[in-house]
């Protein structure tokens, strides 16, 4: 080895070590990060606690949901009948240029036309990407995958081929006739486009995530991408996860509760929404007699539910207020994985934080009206971080002390209020700031 090729080696060498150490650090201080947002948490309960979940279990009220909004869209060109039933039933344009809402969406007949685009957007060599790709299939083949996936910049692509696995029917029959795979279809298209791509696209959250590659880590995530191979992708995927934690109850509730509603039907009998308080704390009521030592929890759980959801107590001259919120908030994104996992598969049929996610806006429609909804949710994803700038450390003691930076705390907190004229988005904006000094979008003021 000549001495050329020797001060190479080393250098080399020391760079592996520097990178080997920091990704040490970097996983190191975000395991510590996410102890702290995870931190066990005991609530103060109330004495007549049992008394005020017992008012829980009673009927959830009917919803509010207008006939209007249950379009039936089973006709020809179903997608284009529901990008104008989304801008007309909540008069988007009256707010917001409604062209971003009519992006593509494209319904995938092979695994390989839904697995390339999420793929495109990282920066593989054509030989690796195509590696990756059959990797992908076989995986999919093996094992459930993705339904649908919301590409920023690029629209919705639905997982037409997932819909039929195992069927006598190709994904083409499954979309073009009528029935309950295609129901499942369009609610994965209204889940996926006006839910997610709704934030992503319109809310000043989704825009920042969307301009410093935030999303693109969320997307990585989900097709199970390792893609942080340099320091700012670490760090990117690390402030990904931890914005997530804050905000997965916004994100997937409002995206059910869409996906619920913009759908095809049959009928005009409402079946929205899917759940009540009630399901949820019937299901803890079970697992608690199946997993040890859960009493805590669920008394902590039961807690969370009477601040968000007791209909018959009067939270807003309570002195506070957003503290008790705030700590329900905490509770809810905090439920222990292994009890997450049993109501998954016993009860509720999707992740915990999903269901509670749809209550809240199912408790907003009542409150402030269907057509507010959208604009709830840009409101409570109105939150905004010098990402570029701030720490993790600096990052996690904003996000656990601030709730107005908390994105689920601020959709609980608008969930609560009350309009006296229903349906009123200005009154609902002006409300938001005076009761919670909650920042506005400026379309809204």
């Amino acid at each position: 080895m000549n001495e050329l090729e020797d001060i190479k080696s080393r250098f080399s060498g020391k760079l592996d070590t520097r990178i080997s150490q920091h990704e040490q650090r970097t996983q190191a201080e975000l395991a510590d990060l996410q102890a702290k947002l995870m931190r066990e948490f005991k609530a103060n309960l109330p004495p007549d606690m049992e008394q005020r979940s017992q008012r829980l279990m009673q009927d959830w009220p009917a919803a509010s949901l207008g006939k209007y909004l249950m379009v039936d869209i089973s006709s020809t060109d179903p997608l284009r009948e529901m990008d104008e039933a989304f801008i007309s039933v909540f008069n988007l344009a009256d707010w917001y240029p409604p062209e971003q809402m009519r992006s593509p969406t494209k319904y995938c007949e092979t695994l390989d036309d839904f697995i390339r685009p999420g793929l495109e957007m990282f920066n593989f060599s054509p030989e690796h990407r195509e590696r990756i790709i059959q990797e992908k299939i076989l995986q999919y083949e093996q094992k459930k995958g993705l339904k649908g996936v919301y590409l920023s910049g690029k629209g919705a692509f639905i997982n037409g081929w997932e819909f039929t696995r195992g069927q006598k029917i190709t994904p083409r029959q499954a979309f073009e006739q009528p029935g309950e795979l295609q129901e499942e279809i369009l609610r994965t298209v209204a889940h996926e486009k006006y839910g997610h791509g709704f934030l992503s696209d319109y809310s000043t959250l989704g825009e920042i995530s969307n301009r410093l590659g935030l999303k693109r880590q969320a997307i990585a995530h989900k097709f199970d991408l390792q893609i942080t191979d340099d320091i700012t992708s670490s760090l990117r995927a690390q402030q990904e996860q931890i914005i997530l934690h804050v905000s997965l109850i916004l994100e997937e509730g409002w995206a059910t509760w869409i996906g619920d509603s913009l759908k095809s039907l049959k009928t005009t009998s409402a079946s929205h929404p899917h759940f009540n308080p009630k399901d949820v704390l019937l299901g803890l009521e079970k697992a608690s007699l199946r997993i040890p030592q859960l009493q805590e929890i669920l008394n902590n759980i039961k807690f969370a539910f009477i601040c968000l959801f007791d209909w018959e107590m009067d939270f807003s001259n309570t002195q506070g207020f957003d503290r008790l919120l705030f700590d329900a908030i905490h509770i809810l994104e905090n439920i222990p994985q292994k009890v997450d996992d049993f109501l998954y598969h016993n009860f509720l049929g999707m992740p915990i934080r999903y269901v509670i996610g749809e209550l809240l806006l199912t408790q907003a429609e009542q409150n402030l009206g269907t057509t507010c909804l959208p604009f709830a949710a840009l409101i409570a994803a109105n939150v905004t971080f010098d990402f570029e700038k701030i720490g993790l450390a600096d990052l996690e003691i904003l996000l656990s002390s601030d709730p107005n930076l908390n994105p689920d705390y601020r959709l609980a907190a608008l969930s609560r209020m009350q309009l006296e004229e229903k349906g009123d988005v200005i009154a609902m904006a002006r409300q938001a700031y005076s009761n919670f000094s909650f920042s506005i979008p400026q379309e809204l003021k």
